[in-house]
């Protein structure tokens, strides 16, 4: 059989070997095998066949051909054939999808004529009528009209108007997104490359035809095309030529006036892309209709999206009108249409309450911003009136609102001609703004300080202008500048107003990224003047101290800031401060600190300046005899070992390595450490703080070790020639530690070494020894006091469990068995929540091995032995299985506990009656969701349930605030949730109830109370009164 029967016969039974079979006859035809001529005869007898299905799939074996040959193969004169020849078959409509492969494979020829595209293109627009052929077949057409107009554009330019009009028709009527994607591309190219000028009309039809989109994309749509996808590729066609103004202006007004939100967005997207494409001429023309139009979308917006792009619109038509101005010129298209849309603001801002002010001062705003000469016309126009207006204003009200509408025109300056800070060089028209300079900063100086205090929103107004002029790029000098500083300074440490405060810091914040220098010499020294000298019952250094750190970001500032608070810091501590004030100066640093590697910073820069400093004064007074001093304390150990665990991790490998060398000769070998700044030798012989006879004092400072060791990459090798003995002395010690502070260290540091350190078979060999060691101890104990061993215990499982170490398993198992223990089962139950709690120094950011799911394994070999054990155990120890659950239950996603809820709703509701507030409030919260997640289960505890509930929204001992709305807020969620005729018997009893929780002593509670009761009440009227 010929090629082209084997072909036909493969083909719907093995595509592939179908497709081999043409692959193969390329190949003959490459290697002169076969003629080519040949091979078209061939299909003679397909080709003319009655079957449409047979003339299909023959021309789809030529074009498959054609796709297998080298590009370099044909002669011209063959591609010109092959290409009249597809041609032809284009009047057949049974295989245009196979032609149009053809004509791809063909156009694709490295010898494929000018004047077969030219051919192509008039056979396409002839022959195709496109509506008859499915979306499959029209789209190759488009691929093939795309192809040639990418390589052959200049062929099918010369055909004149003929190719415009004839792709146009080609193109009428077609809706499919992936189509028109291709349409809109080839049509904008037309637009601007082809000549269109007896057919612009009808090319500009072609394109508006389609405005507005409406498409939405259908879910799991494979091709991704959005409605936003269309609608950009069809504005680039309404913008592409400026001769489209006047079809498309007075069409697109029309459309303005839909009552479609969405239809007069695109209206507004479209006039401000034609309004920066058309040429200045064109807009010139139109401005005038346009502002009309497009203002009524500004002073009388119902929606705020509609506003802006309203704005974004009169801001291009001024742009646009602005090219080639660098000066401003009263005789301009734009002074014109700048005369016309300040007139009518002004008119507007002459009553600065009235509905269309504010309006009004955004569309000022938003002309002032599209160039340096409309800036200049805008400010000229506007301000002298505004400050005439002003002038005449006798009530606060009126002048606050005079002030507030003044703002955006700051913000356009500062946009034109930059902030403190910008490195582009600013226009060289001068900033018409400074003319008003002085009046300007007189009547918002006055507003913020010369006004009454309680007139806070007119202060307000006045804080914001002086802010937002004192960013304005060579606007102020810097002692204007400096004179802001000091009013916001004297807001801040004196005004009795929080808002006034809080506006006035976060200016300051804005100005220290801008101007550091003044914050450092102005404010610095103000907020340190009001710094006490030591400890103050009043606690007025809190409010000085954050806002202190909330304007240290910057690195100058907070080098600054480092130095004021450490002399303040000796200051304090040579007065015998107790340990609040330090306390309060460390945590500003570790505010800092911490902002400062939120926003990407290397805060690994200050180890030098802090880290040493900070350790030798902590240490130091406890080897002189001095007994220390308030920086021994165990709460500001906790904010030092946060600065040291922050700063460390941060650094790199060699450079942590360095650092744990002097740690652990401080710590562990009492050898002289390079960190030590100052009496070295003293302290390697007078600091033991892991020696079990050493000082309470000495003992606590392991909480800077253990956060220290913490934040260590797992790749720096721990300095010890034997770990496993540490860990041994670190679990010694534990069973007798100096204080709860003290113990929790060395247990948090015996997790960070097994969880990162010891996973090597020798190392869990150890771990099994000991902890069976461990566990004969714990066996033997009558008390919690004599069981020693128990709290090491929960510490190394969880240390195994987060990295899915099966050694946990046995671990977690016995604490479980003993959960009935009378002597331990209380404090073994309470244990369970170190298990799975998270804890800041074993974590993923402090490079502790985390494995993926570990929760989820822990909960699911836990869960059903406690629900098991739960129902065996004696009433006196259910509280202890319902301890341990509820610690799992509050430290696990939802998805986990609802996967079991049918077994734990019932332990879930007893757990409501234990006299643990973190307990109640984490079962509750798993009751909230269980409400919405498994209503049938809750329909059929419901009664319980309730009543439950209701007892936990009553204040006692127990039931705090927390715990209170809690309760409360999962209520509200049962009207919702479950069907009416679940919930509607127990309406009136609910009613009745809430009336406690209404006189609740807590504002956030009695609010709970008052959203869960109005819910409860939207059921329907009770027959009798409540």
């Amino acid at each position: 059989m010929d090629p082209a029967q084997l072909y036909l016969v493969a083909i719907d039974r093995d595509p592939e070997e179908a497709a081999q079979i043409a692959r193969a006859t390329a190949k003959r035809l490459e290697n002169k095998e076969l003629i080519l001529l040949s091979l078209t005869k061939s299909l003679g007898e397909y080709l003319t066949n009655d079957d449409r299905t047979i003339r299909a799939k023959a021309i789809g074996f030529y074009a498959t051909v054609l796709t297998a040959l080298p590009p370099s193969l044909l002669s011209p004169a063959q591609v010109s054939v092959i290409t009249q020849f597809l041609c032809d078959r284009l009047e057949d409509e049974a295989g245009l999808k196979e032609v149009c492969h053809g004509l791809l494979a063909i156009a694709g020829m490295s010898r494929f004529q000018p004047e077969d595209a030219q051919m192509m293109a008039r056979s396409i627009f002839k022959s195709c009528d496109l509506l008859k052929h499915p979306q499959g077949s029209r789209y190759l057409v488009y691929q093939v009209m795309d192809k040639i107009m990418s390589e052959q554009r200049e062929a099918l330019k010369q055909m004149g108007p003929d190719f415009a009009t004839g792709y146009v028709e080609l193109i009428t009527n077609e809706k499919d997104p992936r189509n028109l994607m291709i349409i809109f591309s080839n049509l904008k190219v037309i637009i601007v490359e082809f000549d269109i000028e007896d057919c612009e009309e009808q090319v500009f039809d072609a394109c508006f035809c389609y405005f507005p989109i409406t498409f939405k994309q259908p879910p799991n749509d494979p091709y991704g095309i959005t409605a936003q996808d269309l609608k950009g590729r069809l504005r680039e066609c309404l913008q592409a030529s400026s001769k489209f103004s006047v079809f498309l202006f007075p069409q697109l007004l029309e459309k303005l006036d839909s009552h479609s939100a969405n239809t007069k967005k695109d209206v507004l997207q479209t006039i401000t892309a034609c309004a920066l494409a058309y040429e200045k001429s064109i807009i010139a023309n139109y401005w005038a209709t346009l502002w009309d139009a497009i203002k009524y979308e500004v002073l009388n917006a119902s929606d705020d999206d509609l506003a802006f792009e309203a704005l974004d619109a009169i801001r291009a038509i001024a742009k646009t009108l602005s090219a080639k101005l660098t000066t401003v010129m009263k005789t301009s298209s734009l002074d014109k249409y700048l005369k016309a849309v300040t007139k009518e603001c002004l008119t507007q801002l002459r009553n600065p309450m009235a509905k269309q002010a504010k309006p009004s001062a955004s569309i000022l705003s938003a002309i002032a911003v599209a160039s340096p000469v409309a800036h200049a016309t805008t400010i000229q126009a506007v301000l002298p009136g505004l400050s005439t207006t002003y002038d005449g204003l006798e009530e606060i009200a009126k002048q606050r609102s005079m002030l507030q509408a003044i703002l955006p025109l700051f913000d356009a300056t500062a946009q034109v001609y930059g902030v403190w800070g910008d490195v582009e060089h600013p226009p060289s028209l001068n900033n018409s703004l400074e003319a008003f300079k002085d009046n300007l900063f007189e009547i918002y100086s006055r507003a913020l300080m010369g006004s009454a205090k309680d007139e806070v929103s007119f202060r307000l107004a006045g804080l914001d202008g002086l802010t937002k002029m004192s960013r304005i790029k060579n606007f102020f000098a810097d002692n204007e500048i400096g004179m802001v500083v000091q009013f916001f300074d004297e807001v801040v440490l004196t005004d009795e107003k929080d808002d006034m405060r809080d506006n006035a810091l976060e200016s300051l914040l804005i100005l220290s990224r801008l101007k550091p220098s003044l914050i450092m010499e102005i404010t610095f020294p103000a907020f340190m003047a009001k710094l006490p000298d030591r400890e103050e019952h009043e606690k007025s250094y809190d409010m000085t101290l954050s806002a202190l750190a909330q304007l240290s970001v910057e690195r100058p500032v907070f080098q600054v800031l480092l130095t004021r608070i450490f002399n303040k810091l000796n200051i304090v501590l040579n007065n015998k401060s107790g340990p609040g004030y330090p306390f309060a100066l460390l945590s500003s640093i570790l505010y800092v600190l911490r902002r400062k590697h939120e926003t990407g910073k290397d805060i690994s820069t200050h180890y030098t300046r802090i880290v040493p400093e900070l350790i030798t004064r902590t240490i130091i007074p406890l080897c002189d005899g001095s007994g220390g001093n308030a920086l021994s304390h165990e709460a500001v150990l906790e904010v030092t070992g946060n600065i040291v665990s922050l700063i460390i991790r941060a650094m790199d490998i060699e450079k942590q390595t360095e650092v744990v060398g002097e740690l652990f000769k401080i710590f562990v070998t009492q050898t002289e450490s390079a960190m030590i700044t100052s009496d070295k030798e003293l302290v390697g012989k007078q600091f033991r703080p892991l020696d079990e006879g050493t000082s309470l004092q000495q003992a606590s400072t392991i909480i800077i070790f253990a956060s220290a060791v913490a934040a260590i990459r797992r790749e720096v090798t721990l300095p010890l020639e034997n770990l496993q003995q540490f860990v041994e002395k670190l679990i010694l010690l534990s069973k007798t530690p100096k204080s709860p502070s003290h113990r929790r260290a060395l247990l948090r540091l015996i997790a960070v070494i097994i969880n990162k350190y010891l996973t090597t078979p020798e190392d869990r060999a150890f771990l099994t020894q000991s902890t069976d060691e461990m566990w004969k101890s714990v066996q033997s104990a009558d008390s919690p006091e004599t069981a020693s061993s128990l709290p090491a215990l929960f510490w190394i499982a969880k240390a195994l469990a987060l990295r899915n170490d099966k050694l946990a398993d046995p671990i977690v198992g016995r604490f479980i068995e003993i959960l009935d223990n009378q002597a331990l089962g209380v404090t073994v139950g309470r244990g369970f929540e170190v298990l799975l709690g998270d804890d800041p120094l074993l974590s993923k950011e402090n490079f502790a091995v985390v494995r993926l799911l570990s929760q989820q394994k822990l909960f699911v070999f836990c869960v059903p032995k406690l629900v098991e054990g739960f129902r065996a155990a004696s009433p006196a120890a259910k509280k202890n299985y319902l301890h341990a659950l509820s610690s799992i239950i509050r430290n696990v996603p939802s998805k986990l506990v609802l996967a079991e809820i049918d077994t734990l709703l019932p332990l879930l509701l007893q757990s409501l009656d234990l006299e643990d507030s973190d307990i109640k409030t984490a079962s509750i919260d798993t009751l909230s969701v269980t409400v919405t997640e498994a209503t049938g289960l809750v329909s059929e505890h419901i009664s319980s349930l309730i009543t439950r509930l209701l007892a936990a929204s009553l204040p006692n001992e127990v039931n705090t605030v927390k715990v209170r709305t809690a309760a409360l807020r999962c209520l509200s969620i049962f009207p919702s949730a479950l069907k009416i005729d679940v919930v509607i018997p127990y309406k009136r009893q609910i009613m009745r109830a809430l009336l406690k929780p209404l006189d609740d002593p807590k504002r956030s509670v009695r609010k709970e109370a008052v959203d869960c009761r109005a819910r409860w009440f939207a059921l329907g009227e009770p027959k009798e009164d409540d």
